[in-house]
């Protein structure tokens, strides 16, 4: 069985993008982060946004105030929000 989260970046540029992740594919924070943004960056390639690509590589994407113990052991609708300001 398959254990979800929902994951949404908040940014100046990017707020909104939300993701599902199966969080059993996962060993870390960090791997989680680098999904979701590897996503939004593989949409904004196929969409041939440019700009936006190169915006999106300049951002620093990191989490506040939860630890990946906190999203193993959440509710299912729970979301958790990674940023890039600060």
């Amino acid at each position: 069985m398959s254990v979800y989260r929902k994951f949404s970046i908040s940014c100046e540029y990017f707020s909104g993008f939300t993701k599902n992740i199966n969080i059993e594919e996962f060993d870390s924070l960090d791997e989680i982060i680098v999904s979701v943004v590897s996503s939004l960056e593989s949409i904004l390639i196929e969409s041939n946004l440019e700009m936006l690509v190169k915006k999106l590589r300049t951002l620093n994407f990191h989490v506040h105030d939860y630890n990946f113990l906190d999203v193993l052991t959440s509710a299912d609708n729970r979301v958790f929000y990674i940023c890039s300001h600060c």
